[in-house]
């Protein structure tokens, strides 16, 4: 998801569920980044790139979920 679709999204979202819109990159914490880049118009290695990106992100996203819903396990 990109800049553009996260505004149609909050354009779209009620106010009281606003909060829980981000972007996937606004959870990495090894890349500045702030969209996946779309890799299908280069090489293979755009895709790397996506994959390295995803998985810094998502490593975030399960750390803040852990973090957000489930305090007592989470290893700081």
């Amino acid at each position: 998801m990109d800049a553009e679709h996260l505004q149609t999204l909050r354009e779209l979202c009620p106010p009281e569920q606003l909060q829980k819109l981000a972007l996937i990159m606004d959870f990495a914490s090894r890349n500045k980044e702030t969209e996946i880049p779309d890799p299908y118009f280069g090489n293979d290695a755009g895709f790397q790139r996506v994959l390295e990106l995803l998985g810094d992100a998502t490593e975030g996203l399960l750390n803040h979920v852990v973090r957000s819903h489930f305090p007592e396990t989470a290893a700081d």
